[in-house]
């Protein structure tokens, strides 16, 4: 994500903030891939149409279970690696 900061030519001082993140596009795909029976319709209005998955990120008959682990997993890793790289940086910083 970038944000700058921009100011509009003939405005005066004002000033408008330009953010440039695309996540809302990874998040779409990413809720596209992981929702087996409550996904949402992506395209409404124009469509009704769900994408049916073959996994859930919570339901157990379609590896949510797997999902959850390695989610947690992920989550407990990066942990990991944020307190061990506060503990090594200099009392001072």
């Amino acid at each position: 994500m970038s944000i700058r900061a921009t100011t509009p030519r003939g405005r005066g001082s004002s000033v408008v903030l330009v953010v440039d993140d695309h996540s809302i596009n990874r998040r779409i795909i990413l809720d596209m891939l992981t929702h087996r029976s409550d996904g949402y319709p992506i395209f409404w209005p124009l469509s009704a149409y769900r994408f049916p998955t073959p996994i859930s990120y919570w339901e157990p008959a379609f590896h949510g279970v797997a999902f959850s682990l390695i989610c947690d997993g992920a989550i407990v890793a990066a942990s990991f690696r944020l307190a061990a790289d506060r503990l090594r940086r200099p009392v001072g910083d």
